[in-house]
C-alpha cells in the first residue's frame, strides 16, 4: 500500500497512524510511530521522496499499484502541498489549494505562481477533472446562484457541491485570491480577527471564499479557527 498526503495538516495525514500496522505500507508526508503529532516538523513530515530529493516540481515515476502517479509541487497553502495527476484518469487532485470550500493561504505569493503552474500543467496534459480535498458548499442555488456554506465539522450537506470541478475553476480560484491581495493594505492579506496559534502556523491566514460563496462567510470563520485551536488545546493534553 502506498500513502501520499498532500499536505501537513492534520485532516489529511491524521489516518496515518491507523494504517501503519498493515503490512508493505510506504508513506509519503506524515511518518507515523508510536506517539502521534497534530504539527509535525521536518523530517516527521516530509514528501521529499516523491521527489527524489530534488529541487524540480514535477517528480513523474511515483507507482501506485498500476498507475503512474505526477506529483507537482505547489506550495502557498501550505510550503509542503502538493498536487497529484493520474494519467490513466487524467485526474487532477489540488488538495485544498483549489476545492469547493474557505481558502486558507500560507503564502500568497507561492500559492499565485503554484496557480499558474497548474494552469500550464492542464494546458499540457489531458485533465478531465480537478478533485480538491474538501467539500464545504452546496450545489448554486436556483434563486440567486449563490451557495450555502458548510461549516467546519458540520454533520450533514444537504445538496452537496460535486467534488469534481471544471478546469476553468483554476482560473476563478486565482482571480478570488487577486481580488482579496488588491483589496489589503501595504501589509499584506492577514486575518481579521486574530492570528492563529504559533504551533499550528506561523502565518496569519485569510479565508477566502471560494467561488460563489457569500464573501460574509470570511467573518464566519472565526468559527472553524476556534475549532482548530480547541482541538490543539485537547490535542496537547
Amino acid at each position: 500500500m502506498t500513502v501520499v498526503n498532500t499536505h501537513s495538516h492534520w485532516d489529511h495525514f491524521g489516518g496515518n497512524r491507523d494504517l501503519q500496522s498493515l503490512p508493505n505500507v510506504r508513506f509519503y508526508g506524515y511518518q507515523p510511530d508510536g506517539r502521534y503529532e497534530p504539527f509535525p516538523q521536518y523530517p516527521r513530515y516530509s514528501v521529499d521522496a516523491l521527489f527524489d530529493g530534488e529541487e524540480e516540481s514535477v517528480h513523474s515515476e511515483l507507482a501506485i499499484g498500476k498507475r503512474r502517479v505526477t506529483a507537482l509541487k505547489i506550495p502557498g497553502h501550505t510550503e509542503d502541498s502538493i498536487a497529484l495527476y493520474d494519467a490513466r484518469e487524467q485526474l487532477l487532485f489540488t488538495s485544498d489549494t483549489v476545492c469547493p470550500c474557505l481558502l486558507f493561504i500560507e503564502d500568497w505569493s507561492a500559492y499565485l505562481q503554484s496557480a499558474a503552474l497548474l494552469k500550464r500543467f492542464v494546458a499540457e496534459n489531458p485533465v478531465k477533472w480537478l478533485l480538491g480535498g474538501h467539500l464545504e458548499m452546496s450545489r448554486p442555488k436556483a434563486d440567486n446562484r449563490q451557495h450555502e456554506y458548510f461549516y467546519f465539522g458540520s454533520n450533514s450537506h444537504r445538496d452537496e457541491h460535486a467534488l469534481q470541478l471544471p478546469l476553468s475553476y483554476l482560473a476563478l480560484a486565482e482571480r478570488e485570491v487577486k481580488r482579496v491581495l488588491a483589496d489589503a493594505d501595504d501589509q499584506g492579506p492577514r486575518y481579521d480577527a486574530r492570528r492563529i496559534d504559533k504551533p499550528f502556523h506561523d502565518v496569519p491566514m485569510v479565508p477566502v471564499p471560494f467561488p460563489g460563496i457569500p464573501s460574509y462567510y470570511r467573518d464566519d470563520a472565526n468559527r472553524l479557527v476556534d475549532i482548530l485551536r480547541q482541538r490543539h488545546a485537547s490535542d496537547e493534553r
